[in-house]
């Protein structure tokens, strides 16, 4: 049957393609005027139909209005030069097509089950995105209410600017953000929500679908988390943060208000919470991870901590499994109320406060100022009072970084190579790698990201290729997630292949010699001297200095050829009159 029908079909294609209509605008006027228009192949004027047939095309180059419903299987073209104003409604049908090169006000609504372009801008009551359909955004779409249930692509701008319209992305939706989503009501995802670009949200954001993003995610009262949420950029929430299902962040969370986990939390990076953050369901805070929380920190769910967790006090009457470091503010409490603590890890607080049905093992405890951890049991005369399990190691808190070595040497290409090594690591961020070459002005080579927890031992190197010829120092600075750091002892490398940080001429010279330098100058570390090694910086008169650049008089010295020394680097001069 069916290779009866593709030639039926092809020739009906064939056919409405033959007798197609263009419809182009002539002048400004009312859509449905018959002078607004001129017709091809029709030498008689004629309006299109409020119902366009497949193979016909309308091209707006003017400014033209309508007041009734539209509908489109053919093609609707605005041009750049024209504008439409519609108080009634669009509707794209499935073999249908719109290109707003040009500006488009619908009053009503404008429905697509096609595709349609946006270049310039849309301003609609209600946008209705259907099954089947796609939409790409380069101009700007704005609705009042918005609902998509199909695939949207917006390349520019598309924002709702009215606080009680609605932004719908339904189940059956992707919608791709690669530049800016703006919305003053809720935003409510079912679909898939991918965000390179930036959201900003004006209320809340109510996701049960899926979010993916690596861009930014501004949120100005809550984010209601019932869906997936996966980031790798930026996420700030002004309010309260309600996560009900699964969380995966492996960049940077900020909440202002509380942080409610009820759901998964798996975090590979930073969490900030500048009040509370709850925990029932199930928190997974790796390695790299840290979380800091300004407020109060309360379990009741599972936690598994190989990060960092820092805290101005904690409830835990949950499970944790703690590999890694918490940290109390100095003078709080960790409560532990039937909370099971284990995994080996290393927990810093001046009170720990066991009550009943506490099982706490293989437990490092340690105040502040590194005295003992004050142990407070149940309330005297409680007879109930019991606790199941207790080993706990007072004082074991260690450094948060064990170096082995820390050396560097000259390579070949004249680069440097600088290297390092730690036996383990608890709570490290990262490192910085800065040089000098005097040992007293400092600068940045590179930034290394830290093991965070590790008892293993770690190889790290670096090489840097802006290297200058002489001596160069290096030092390590490693830094906590909770921002405290510590400088190594300097290290220094003697390159003889790098780019030289002195340069003089002319050479030969008469009676003038000028140096340059890429750093500043200083006096004590140049040296004039003659073949046979006798320092004759007393024959030499400074005409003119200046940070980075030294001119000398060499009339006192006779022809010959002599040596002169900056910092370890060695330039051969010639005299010659």
């Amino acid at each position: 049957m069916l290779r009866f029908l593709i030639p039926i079909i092809t020739i009906l294609w064939t056919i409405n393609v033959c007798y197609a209509t263009n419809y182009y605008s002539v002048q400004p006027g009312g859509y449905g005027t018959n002078s607004t228009w001129i017709t091809v192949p029709s030498v008689n004027p004629s309006a299109p139909p409020d119902y366009l047939p497949f193979g016909d095309t309308v091209f707006i180059s003017h400014d033209v209005t309508y007041n009734k419903n539209i509908f489109f299987d053919g093609v609707f073209i605005v041009e750049n030069t024209g504008t439409f104003d519609n108080s009634k409604s669009v509707t794209i049908n499935i073999i249908g097509a719109a290109y707003l090169n040009g500006n488009v006000n619908i009053s009503t609504s404008y429905t697509n089950n096609g595709y349609s372009e946006i270049i310039a801008s849309l301003l609609v009551k209600t946008f209705e995105n259907n099954q089947g359909g796609t939409v790409d955004v380069y101009g700007t779409l704005n609705p009042r209410y918005f609902h998509n249930h199909s695939i949207l692509n917006n390349y520019n701008i598309l924002f709702i600017n009215v606080s009680n319209g609605t932004f719908i992305n339904y189940g059956d939706a992707t919608l791709t953000n690669t530049a800016e989503l703006s919305t003053e009501t809720d935003l409510e995802n079912v679909g898939t929500l991918i965000n390179s670009g930036t959201v900003n949200a004006s209320k809340d954001i109510n996701n049960e679908g899926s979010i993916v993003s690596n861009g930014l995610i501004d949120v100005i009262i809550n984010l209601n988390n019932n869906g997936s949420i996966t980031n790798s950029g930026y996420i700030n929430v002004t309010g309260h943060f309600f996560n009900y299902a699964s969380l995966i962040n492996s960049a940077y969370v900020t909440v202002l208000l509380d942080f409610i986990n009820d759901g998964s939390t798996d975090n590979n990076a930073y969490i900030t919470v500048s009040e509370n953050f709850e925990n029932a369901g199930t928190l997974e805070n790796n390695t790299n991870g840290s979380i800091n929380i300004t407020l109060d920190y309360t379990n009741t769910g599972s936690v598994n901590n190989s990060g960092y967790l820092n805290t101005n006090t904690v409830l835990d009457q949950g499970y944790t499994c703690n590999s890694g470091s918490i940290q109390v503010t100095q003078g709080n409490n960790y409560d532990c109320d039937g909370c099971t603590v284990t995994c080996g890890g290393y927990t810093t607080t001046c009170i720990l406060d066991l009550k009943s049905g506490s099982d706490i093992s293989n437990q490092n405890y340690c105040c502040q100022d590194n005295s003992n951890t004050l142990i407070s049991l149940a309330t005297a005369g409680n007879p109930t009072f019991m606790i199941d399990s207790a080993t706990i190691f007072i004082c074991g808190v260690p450094l948060p970084v064990e170096l082995l070595s820390f050396s560097g040497k000259a390579l070949d290409n004249g680069t440097n190579e600088i290297t390092w090594v730690t036996a383990t690591e608890m709570n490290n961020a990262y490192f910085v790698v800065e040089k000098s070459y005097d040992g007293e002005q400092w600068s940045f080579v590179e930034q290394v990201e830290g093991a965070g927890y590790s008892d293993q031992v770690l190889h790290y190197t670096i090489v840097d290729e802006k290297t200058l010829i002489g001596t160069t120092y290096y030092r390590l600075k490693q830094v906590d997630y909770n921002g405290d750091f510590k400088y190594y002892d300097p290290i220094s490398i003697f390159q003889e292949k790098g780019e030289k940080r002195l340069s003089a001429y002319p050479n030969p010279s008469k009676d003038v010699l000028y140096l340059k330098s890429t750093e500043i100058i200083t006096l004590d570390r140049l040296l004039f001297s003659s073949l046979s090694g006798e320092n004759i910086n007393n024959h030499l008169e400074i005409i003119d200095v200046s940070d980075h650049s030294l001119t000398l008089d060499l009339s006192a010295l006779p022809s010959g050829v002599y040596i002169l020394q900056y910092d370890g680097e060695v330039h051969r001069i010639v005299i010659q009159y």
